[in-house]
């Protein structure tokens, strides 16, 4: 919170924080990175440095986020494989190591079900990779 704080603070152009600063302050502006930035280079990054120089990886990471859609939804292995760019043992590999660095976690009530371990950290991928 106090990081939101902070990055409407930042953004505003007067001395009233609006809806729309708070916003700005969230996904960044052009002068300031904003707030899910600054937020995952502090708890994420140092998370998946080795995972980040992988195509293969990262590609598994956006797929998960992209599917998992805004209500952070569990994704079958069947609909990563229709998306995936590689072969499903590739996959297989991929989904085997993020879970090892607990960058994915599995549903425990259904076999071959993924998401990534929390929504902050999938709106940071998500603001990484997919809103470019």
């Amino acid at each position: 919170i106090q990081e939101l704080g902070y990055s409407a603070f930042e953004v505003t152009q007067d001395t009233k924080i609006t809806p729309e600063d708070v916003e700005k302050g969230i996904h960044g502006t052009q002068l300031f990175d904003g707030s899910i930035k600054r937020l995952g280079e502090l708890f994420f990054t140092k998370m998946y440095q080795e995972i980040i120089k992988s195509a293969n990886y990262t590609e598994a990471l956006k797929l998960i986020a992209k599917l998992s859609g805004i209500e952070h939804r569990w994704v079958s292995r069947q609909n990563l494989v229709k998306s995936y760019s590689k072969k499903s043992t590739s996959l297989d590999a991929n989904l085997q190591k993020l879970y090892q660095k607990k960058l994915i976690v599995k549903n425990q009530e259904k076999f071959g079900e993924y998401r990534l371990f929390s929504k902050m950290f999938q709106v940071y991928v998500e603001k990484l990779y997919l809103k470019k």
